[in-house]
C-alpha cells in the first residue's frame, strides 16, 4: 500500500496547473496591455466629446472640401469663358478699325495719286506751250 502523503502529490501532478514557466508568451503580453489598459486615468470630458465629435466630421470635412475645391474650378473655368468672349470681341472692334484706317489711307492714296496725275498733265501741257524752260 502507499503512503497517504505520496498518493496525494500524485493527484496534484496529474491535474493541469497554470505556472508562469507554462503559460503562452501571446497570453504574457495580452495581460500586460490588459494592466497597461486599466491603469489609464478616465478621459476628461472634453477629450471624450472630441473622440466622439472628430472622427465623424473627418468625412464631413474631406466632402466639403472637395465641393469648394469643385466651385472654385468651376468660377475659374466659367470667368475663363467670359474672359475669352469679351478677348475675341475687342479682337473683333480693333480687326474693324485696322480695316477702317486701311480704307482711308487706301483712298488717300488714291486722291494723292490722282492729284500727282492731274498736275503731271497740267506740266506737260505747260511744257509744250513754251520752249523754255523757264518760261
Amino acid at each position: 500500500m502507499q503512503h497517504p502523503r505520496l498518493s496525494s502529490t500524485r493527484m496534484f501532478h496529474a491535474m493541469p496547473c497554470p505556472s508562469p514557466s507554462r503559460a503562452s508568451p501571446t497570453a504574457a503580453s495580452a495581460r500586460a496591455y490588459t494592466t497597461g489598459a486599466s491603469s489609464k486615468p478616465a478621459l476628461s470630458r472634453h477629450a471624450h466629446f472630441y473622440s466622439d465629435l472628430v472622427p465623424g466630421m473627418i468625412p464631413i470635412a474631406l466632402l466639403g472640401s472637395a465641393i469648394y475645391l469643385g466651385a472654385r474650378l468651376l468660377q475659374s473655368n466659367l470667368a475663363h469663358e467670359k474672359y475669352l468672349e469679351e478677348s475675341r470681341a475687342r479682337v473683333r472692334e480693333l480687326e474693324a478699325e485696322v480695316e477702317a484706317l486701311r480704307n482711308q489711307q487706301t483712298q488717300a492714296q488714291y486722291a494723292i495719286s490722282d492729284a500727282t496725275h492731274v498736275r503731271d498733265t497740267h506740266a506737260t501741257d505747260a511744257k509744250s506751250r513754251s520752249w523754255w524752260p523757264w518760261w
